[in-house]
């Protein structure tokens, strides 16, 4: 917005000196904020990964984790086979995993600060 500040003519596209915030058109200051921790990682990531011998990913295996400040988390696989737990602590996490028809299987990931650790199970198929 174009206004005409004082007696002097002096143009501002910004607004005027003490004009009204709440019908300031002034666009909004992108500067960025130098106390934002967004850059900063935010614990680590563990993705369980469960597929089958010949690759083909395992939905809604049930994937336990526990360590760091976790007793026990539980989720189930999507479609990609995969369960994603994220903001954990730098630890060894003990992770257990059960599919209905293929048994379960357990293991460990190391998991530090700001990593993307993934951690793949796989389960031989049945040939009946």
């Amino acid at each position: 917005m174009l206004e005409l500040c004082g007696a002097a003519g002096v143009f501002a596209v910004a607004g005027c000196l003490g004009s009204d915030p709440e019908t300031d058109d002034s666009p909004e200051d992108e500067s960025e904020d130098t106390d934002d921790e967004s850059d900063e990682p935010e614990g680590g990531r563990l993705t369980v990964q469960v597929m089958t011998d010949s690759g083909e990913p395992i939905e809604a295996a049930t994937a336990w984790i526990s360590g760091g400040d976790l007793d026990e988390e539980e989720q189930q696989t999507d479609g990609n086979g995969e369960a994603v737990y994220e903001g954990l602590e730098e630890d060894t996490y003990e992770i257990e995993v059960e599919t209905e028809e293929l048994g379960s299987e357990s293991g460990t990931a190391l998991v530090r600060e700001g990593s993307n650790v993934t951690r793949p199970f796989s389960f031989e198929e049945n040939d009946d």
